[in-house]
């Protein structure tokens, strides 16, 4: 009950009016993750706190060059470590072709 109470969606943070005094300690990025800029991501991580948790998913496929950049960006940050991965099933295409998802779970140091 009320887990959602303190729960905060984020979708432009530069116009975002955060005191020093709020802190975040979970960033999840729920099928947005191919979307946002990297620079973007970057202001994404200020607002959590260290040793928070960063959980997001991207399409298994991985000659897909928004996943690599992603990623390449997530390993070359010194803020963050790779925790985990898992791959899975995330829903089928109407002519039943399977999509993979894999979701990734790191945390900022």
């Amino acid at each position: 009950p009320n887990i959602y109470d303190e729960t905060h969606l984020v979708t432009n943070v530069a116009a975002l009016n955060f005191s020093t005094k709020d802190t975040f300690n979970c960033l999840s990025i729920c099928g947005g993750a191919n979307h946002i800029k990297l620079a973007e991501m970057q202001q994404y991580l200020n607002l959590i706190e260290n040793e928070a948790y960063i959980v997001f998913n991207l399409l298994a496929d991985k000659s897909h060059h928004k996943r690599t950049d992603i990623l390449d960006w997530f390993s070359e940050n010194k803020e963050v470590i790779f925790c985990k991965s898992n791959i899975y099933k995330h829903r089928n295409l109407m002519n039943g072709e399977p999509v993979f998802h894999e979701a990734f779970l790191f945390q900022k140091k």
